[in-house]
């Protein structure tokens, strides 16, 4: 890295060695080194660099940054000039070791010159020079190998030498042919005054001394010439003509600055009317936005209640879900419930069909024992007969054995027959246990069917029993199903309700914004209207301006008349006091033109009533008013509004039989309270007994 650090003392002129330097091929270093030392300065608190009399320490953080000033790895060397880099030599010497340090300072009379040249006070830049230029011996003194003490202007008028001294401290700048470069001279004047400041310095003079004696030489100093007289005063004549100058330019400074004042007033005054507009405007724009922000209150109430609604109606929906999957579950449930009663109803119908196939078997059963019960009684019937015969026939056989020899052959035929009795009584008896038989095997059978048949009735009593069970709980599920129908029914209407008051607020809102439309057309109707009458006031104004003008101008005139007439006699003034007045006359169209303006809707109202009385009251004769003054029949003015607006304060008469003048005089609290003496004389005075003219009341006929 190659820094070359350049410094000087302040407002010295030491940069005029920088061209030279930069035709030996140095280039100047960014805008970041600038702004690092304004921050530095700002931190140390440092505003006026001539008040510095010892080197400042910057603080750590930009110690670490000083660092990233330059890039790495440049071949060129950089040129770092800066007045402010000499009191942190000794900072950039130990932060960058390669660096080496031109440390330039200018003679005392030059520098002071150039200083005065500035509007540098003289005495506090020689105490910044002296101590600059000390700390440039020591830091040189205790640097001699990294750092050059040089003449700024021998270096600027000598490229060459400049660059053969830089060699000597390991800086080697390239010499293609450079040339010297024009020094700054400060005036004669400045430069004599700076001579003579010097005289009395020896302290200066020493350093200037010790100076030159510790400078790296770069050829034969050059002595400067002691201003000449002429070339004092000729510097002493710029001088004065650039004083002359800036006192005129200062004087039509003022001048502008006296219109720009005028300027700013009248701009004032126009501020003042567009604020008093502007508060017109914003109070007007004050009411709407109230207006608007009830409307917006409003809307937020009603998108708050909206917001409402739709929760509500969020609820409602999921509570109709939850009802819905409820009763989808339970139809779920019926549905397996039906299911299972339709299982139990085919079970019930196979039961009932099994047991009426059982019942028409025992039924059939009961026939047929019905049937062997009728064939038993009849045998045993048929037993007993043959038992009765037996009987008889034992006792016939018993009377034939007694008659056997009588009746043997009937006794062989008796013997047969008891046998076939005695056949049919064993087949009988072997019916009649067959039939006894069959009779057991049927009980038995009746016995299984019995225990079937009750088995089967138990079994359809559990199944009523569960038929009931579930009836009921059918019957319970249908009465939750109707309140859950019932519920759905009321969160409809709810829902409806709802809706139907979501609908008024979708009303009342769209009514609202309808009224702050009409409203916003209103306020643009307003705004046109006072924009209509700002430019109606616009041309009243611009009127009144135009007869101001010429009343100006008559007034003008009247006054060149007055002085004209002002050499004639009182007799010839007498009657003009009596009589209307040219300067009234002459202005009276005028102030007819000009007075209406100022009329209010309430006086012009009181002027209208006041004229109808005085043409009512036959006191004013209109044709002897005009026939008198013939400028008001001039103007075209009605002359009944004419006396009672100008003619009574211009001591003019209604009529031949009042006289104005005459009842002021004679009534001074009339003229005090400023009443129109014939509007007074008609409501109070003629009642009063006031006098209307010198002939009085005689010569008046209402």
């Amino acid at each position: 890295m190659n820094i070359v650090v350049t410094t000087g003392c302040l407002h010295s002129g030491w940069e005029t060695a920088l061209p030279a330097l930069r035709q030996l091929g140095l280039e100047e270093g960014g805008g970041s080194f600038a702004k690092w030392y304004d921050k530095l300065f700002q931190e140390a608190g440092v505003t006026d660099l001539l008040q510095l009399n010892q080197p400042v320490q910057p603080s750590l953080d930009l110690a670490e940054k000083a660092a990233a000033l330059f890039s790495e790895g440049v071949d060129i060397p950089m040129l770092w000039a800066d007045s402010r880099s000499l009191w942190l030599l000794d900072f950039w010497a130990t932060t960058f070791p390669q660096a080496r340090f031109l440390l330039f300072y200018v003679r005392a009379e030059s520098a002071l010159a150039y200083a005065l040249w500035q509007g540098v006070d003289p005495e506090r830049f020689m105490q910044a020079w002296h101590a600059s230029n000390q700390v440039l011996i020591h830091f040189q003194r205790r640097n001699r190998r990294r750092s050059l003490l040089l003449d700024a202007e021998m270096a600027a008028q000598q490229p060459e030498a400049l660059a053969d001294a830089c060699q000597r401290i390991g800086l080697v700048l390239r010499q293609e042919n450079p040339s010297p470069t024009l020094t700054t001279t400060a005036p004669a004047l400045e430069r004599l005054l700076a001579s003579q400041f010097l005289r009395e310095q020896p302290a200066i003079q020493d350093l200037q001394m010790e100076l030159e004696a510790s400078a790296q030489p770069l050829g034969e100093v050059t002595a400067h010439e002691s201003p000449q007289p002429l070339e004092v005063y000729h510097s002493y004549q710029q001088g004065q003509m650039r004083v002359e100058q800036l006192t005129q330019a200062r004087d039509e400074q003022a001048k502008l600055a006296i219109e720009h004042q005028d300027q700013i007033q009248q701009l004032t005054k126009v501020r003042a009317e567009q604020a008093k507009l502007a508060t017109e405007r914003q109070a007007q724009l004050t009411q709407s936005k109230q207006v608007q922000e009830k409307l917006e209150a409003a809307n937020k109430e009603t998108g708050q209640e909206n917001e409402l609604l739709l929760l509500q109606l969020h609820q409602v929906q999921e509570e109709l879900e939850a009802v819905f999957l409820q009763k989808q579950q339970i139809d779920q449930t019926q549905k397996e419930q039906d299911t299972k009663i339709k299982q139990l109803q085919q079970e019930l119908d196979e039961a009932k069909r099994q047991f009426q196939a059982e019942e028409k078997a025992r039924k059939g059963l009961a026939g047929e024992q019905q049937k062997l019960q009728t064939q038993i009684e009849q045998l045993t019937k048929a037993k007993d007969e043959q038992a009765k015969l037996a009987i008889e026939r034992q006792t016939q056989l018993t009377q034939a054995r007694q008659s056997q020899e009588k009746l043997e052959a009937a006794n062989k035929e008796t013997g047969q027959e008891n046998e076939l009795l005695l056949l049919q009584l064993h087949q009988v008896q072997e019916e009649l246990e067959a039939v006894f038989l069959q009779k057991q095997q049927i009980d038995q059978t009746q016995k299984e069917q019995d225990t079937k048949i009750k088995q089967l009735q138990q079994e359809l009593d559990e199944a009523r029993r569960k038929f009931q069970a579930e009836e009921k709980a059918r019957k319970g599920l249908a009465g939750e199903q109707q309140k859950l129908q019932t519920q759905i029914e009321q969160l409809t209407k709810g829902r409806d309700e709802q809706a139907k008051l979501a609908t008024e607020r979708q009303i009342q809102v769209t009514q609202a914004r309808q009224s702050q439309e009409k409203l916003e057309s209103v306020k643009k109707e307003t705004e046109q209207e006072n924009e209509l009458l700002l430019l109606q006031l616009h041309q009243v104004q611009e009127e009144l301006e135009h007869y101001f003008l010429k009343y100006q101008d008559l007034v003008r005139e009247l006054e060149e008349q007055t002085k004209a007439e002002s050499s004639d006699s009182e007799e010839q003034r007498e009657p003009e006091k009596s009589n209307p007045t040219k300067t009234s006359k002459i202005t009276a169209p005028i102030r007819a033109l000009a007075k209406p303006f100022r009329l209010t809707n309430k006086a012009m109202k009181r002027e209208k009533m006041l004229v109808n009385l005085l043409k009512d009251s036959g006191l004013f004769d209109e044709s002897w008013y005009l026939a008198e003054y013939p400028d008001v029949a001039e103007a075209g003015i009605d002359p009944v509004q004419h006396y009672l607006r100008y003619g009574a304060s211009e001591g003019r008469n209604p009529s031949s039989k009042f006289d104005t003048a005459f009842y002021l005089t004679t009534n001074p609290d009339i003229a005090q309270a400023e009443i129109n003496p014939l509007v007074h004389y008609f409501r109070y005075g003629r009642e009063e007994g006031r006098l209307p003219s010198l002939q009085g009341i005689s010569a008046w006929t209402p």
